[in-house]
């Protein structure tokens, strides 16, 4: 599997755990907020309808008329409230009030629970005891959407307690909102996990880029072939880099010099030879001119052998160069002639004739045996 591909699986799989618990978390904690929110404003209503209670005592008797009244009028609300994406068109609130011992005294709902002991639910029991009451209920124990919340808020004449107005809503209708925001989270979190699993690819191509550079020049080193180094950067990658084009180098250098050793030891092969033949041309009778002749071309033979000799003493210092560092100019018709002249004894032998038309001042040398 390529590094590319473990890089990106790795990514995938991280981004999708990451966003996937991340979203749970958020969908998971909307409820518990929304319904924390809807307490509040749920406190502040409790407070001001037991404050409108108590500046209407005029005894010990809660009077109860006025709010009957009011709660009446808003239960026939014909206005149509549109928010976000749910219309509102009735009151969704049950208010009821009970008396210093607990007994209810006023129900909204038709007075359906008026006369009932309410002394010892939560909301009622800890309110008359100066504390903050509010309590939670299922219709149906199964369903967590069924809960009605109740808060509840003290009635004061003087500084003393004497009833209690509880507030109650049920906790389904924050239902809608929840939905929507929990289908407004999952659709966005799908959406940015897209993106940043594109950004993981692209930033996957951006590690892998580099050593697949990499990877296609050491395979045209391999190859054989001429290949530039590509340009990596400071980083570890590009280090790296560095590093092979220093081990080509080296790699090279040693070619070269196997090259350059194999090259001279053939070269080795034709001085020998002309030193052979004129010895045994030089075993024959031959006039003395061309005796000296034949030892001039022994001696510069020998002399010959001796720079190849030198030449493979030298190679040593070939591996740490990278480049040509002494550069001369050859005249190619006198190094054609220094040739021609060196195989004499092995033309002449073989009754070889080689004609050259490199010296243009002299036109044609021809060497023929005599």
């Amino acid at each position: 599997m390529k590094i590319r591909t473990r890089l990106f699986l790795v990514f995938f799989v991280l981004v999708g755990l990451g966003f996937y618990q991340l979203v749970n978390i958020m969908v998971d904690d909307l409820r518990p907020r929304y319904l924390a929110t809807m307490e509040e404003s749920m406190v502040e209503t409790a407070t001001i309808l037991s404050s409108l209670v108590a500046s209407q005592m005029e005894d010990d008797t809660l009077p109860t008329a006025d709010l009957h009244t009011m709660i009446d009028l808003a239960s026939h609300w014909n206005v149509v409230a549109r928010i976000y994406e749910m219309d509102k068109t009735r009151l969704n609130l049950r208010v009821t009030v009970t008396d210093a011992s607990g007994i209810v005294v006023y129900d909204s709902d038709e007075g359906r629970d008026v006369g009932s002991d309410y002394s010892q639910w939560n909301d009622v029991y800890l309110t008359l005891r100066g504390k903050y009451g509010a309590r939670a209920t299922r219709k149906d124990p199964d369903d967590p959407t069924s809960s009605i919340l109740y808060v509840a808020a003290p009635i004061m004449r003087g500084g003393d307690i004497i009833g209690v107005l509880t507030v109650a809503k049920p906790a389904g209708s924050i239902e809608p909102f929840r939905e929507t925001a929990e289908r407004r989270i999952t659709r966005y979190g799908v959406l940015v996990a897209i993106l940043v699993i594109l950004l993981g690819m692209a930033i996957s191509l951006w590690i892998t880029s580099p050593i697949e550079k990499l990877t296609a020049y050491a395979n045209a080193i391999r190859d054989g072939k001429r290949a530039t180094l590509p340009k990596m950067g400071h980083s570890e990658v590009g280090r790296l880099a560095q590093s092979f084009e220093e081990m080509r180098d080296a790699l090279e250098g040693k070619q070269y010099v196997e090259q350059y050793v194999e090259t001279l030891t053939h070269e080795m092969k034709s001085p020998l030879s002309a030193i052979r033949g004129a010895a045994e041309l030089m075993e024959e009778d031959m006039p003395p001119e061309q005796r000296r002749r034949f030892m001039r071309n022994i001696r510069g033979e020998t002399d010959r052998i001796q720079t190849l000799i030198d030449r493979l003493l030298l190679l040593s210092a070939l591996e740490r160069r990278k480049g040509l560092q002494d550069v001369e100019v050859i005249t190619i018709s006198d190094l054609v002639r220094d040739v021609l002249d060196t195989m004499t004894p092995q033309l002449q032998t073989g009754q070889i004739e080689v004609v050259t038309t490199l010296d243009t001042e002299k036109g044609l040398r021809q060497l023929a045996p005599p």
